[in-house]
């Protein structure tokens, strides 16, 4: 046997190539994720008030143009073409962020982050249609493994963000060693990490053709919008998708300019335990996100015995409790001393929600779709997750973070207030959110009961008129 031949072997029994894309499309599509609120603000002296209102607005006009991409892909069956399009031009778009005219212009920001944003929402959800489809027709694989899958893009997500900051981090000689960020170079990392994205589903993904081509551009997606189970399911996404923006959009600003989290004092440890906490401790902003992950590693390494042992819908009731824990503990945690440890144990809630909310949820937005629909029910899935809520979130918490910003002198103050405000309110939707799911479960039981219950009926009566 070749060595290639041993390679395609240990590939489909391991599913490396599907793997080794999560994690790099992952490097790639956060590039600007966890600093876009910074830099925003930095580079073009964009307010977060209208940070929050422009960027819901974008992401809201997104929800439409991935559906517009999801029926061309569905149509003509060019997922992977129309995949590495998208990835080479939002790289490309991406590189119009450091054009040197364009800095302090709000016209050009907003209109770079609108192409921007255009392209780039389409990367995952058709990545998971890739995804989906090469589990199905490979042999003895089921889709419950996707989460195992794409745990590796969790891990490409947490490395990229230790990536960007230590390329970005800076501290300033002239001023008491003050930390600044220089976003020069994520040019590179964009550039770099597409073009290996390219090669990698250029060569490692092989599509099949796999039938059951649109007629139409819209004829088709607007029989989901007619389904009820479905449009509840998307709805109950919106509303964790709003709770998600919320923190994704204003967080940061929070954990640096409020919290002040920053760095322990380790020097008296021993060198033993220096070693070990350094890595961590050096980066702590990015140390929150990696345990924001921790637990969804988890999860999405459990995903096929979760979803074997629990099915579908007690995953995302799960996921809404820790969704509502993580801003209850948020909310009670005062901003004294340096709370690092504090938020890294909070943000573990932030695994669980969407590790469970993913492993589920992406599972139901395909089955309650017909086959030749996988593509567009991924993309309302993902641009209710991402795009709609998003605009919500920015209109609503885009107001509550402008209030008395222009009364206080001192707006770190207020924005503490505003962001326990925020906290409530995120509280107050999704406890709506499991008290709506949690009670269409229990309907959807109860009317389950009653037909088998019709059923038996028929069946007993069948067998009295057969023994007379």
């Amino acid at each position: 046997m070749t060595l290639m031949k041993i390679l395609k072997v240990i590939d489909k029994k391991y599913l490396l190539s599907i793997k080794l894309i999560f994690f790099i499309i992952n490097m790639q599509y956060f590039t600007l994720h966890q600093f876009r609120r910074n830099f925003a603000a930095d580079v073009f002296q964009i307010k977060k008030s209208d940070y929050g209102y422009g960027t819901g607005l974008i992401l809201f006009t997104t929800f439409f143009t991935n559906i517009i991409t999801a029926t061309i892909s569905d149509k003509y069956q060019k997922s992977k073409a129309v995949l590495i399009s998208i990835l080479l031009i939002s790289s490309l778009i991406f590189q119009l962020f450091f054009v040197s005219v364009f800095a302090g212009s709000s016209i050009a920001f907003w209109s770079i982050m609108l192409m921007y944003l255009v392209f780039l929402m389409n990367i995952q959800p058709l990545f998971d249609k890739i995804c989906n489809e090469y589990l199905t027709q490979t042999a003895n694989v089921d889709t419950k493994t996707y989460g195992k899958q794409r745990l590796w893009g969790t891990i490409g997500y947490m490395v990229g963000n230790f990536a960007i900051e230590t390329i970005i981090k800076r501290k300033d000689p002239n001023d008491s060693g003050k930390t600044f960020y220089d976003y020069t170079y994520l040019t590179v990392y964009k550039i770099v990490t597409t073009l290996v994205c390219v090669a990698m589903i250029g060569f490692l993904i092989k599509p099949k053709t796999t039938g059951g081509t649109r007629k139409d551009l819209f004829k088709s997606w607007k029989q989901l919008i007619k389904n009820f189970d479905y449009m509840f399911f998307i709805f109950i996404i919106l509303l964790t998708g709003i709770t998600r923006a919320s923190l994704t959009l204003y967080l940061t600003e929070y954990q640096t300019k409020v919290l002040k989290i920053e760095s322990y004092d380790i020097s008296n440890y021993p060198n033993f335990f220096q070693i070990i906490l350094k890595p961590v401790n050096k980066n702590p902003i990015s140390t929150t996100t990696v345990f924001g992950t921790v637990l969804e590693l988890f999860v999405l390494a459990l995903s096929e015995q979760i979803i074997t042992t629990f099915g579908l819908s007690i995953p995302l009731i799960l996921a809404q409790i820790a969704n509502l824990s993580r801003f209850i503990f948020y909310y009670i945690l005062k901003p004294e001393g340096n709370p690092f440890a504090y938020v890294c144990l909070i943000e573990l809630l932030k695994g669980v929600m969407f590790g469970l909310t993913h492993i589920s949820a992406q599972q139901i937005a395909i089955q309650k779709c017909p086959k030749h629909l996988k593509t567009t029910s991924q993309m309302i899935y993902s641009g209710t997750f991402t795009g709609l809520s998003t605009m919500l979130g920015g209109f609503i918490f885009g107001k509550i973070f402008t209030t008395g910003e222009n009364n206080i002198s001192d707006s770190t103050t207020q924005t503490g207030k505003n962001f326990r405000t925020c906290c409530y309110v995120n509280a107050c939707i999704s406890t709506l959110a499991l008290i709506l799911f949690c009670g269409k479960m229990l309907i959807d039981y109860v009317k389950k009961r009653r037909a088998n219950k019709k059923t038996e009926n028929v069946l007993d009566t069948g067998d009295l008129i057969s023994d007379n």
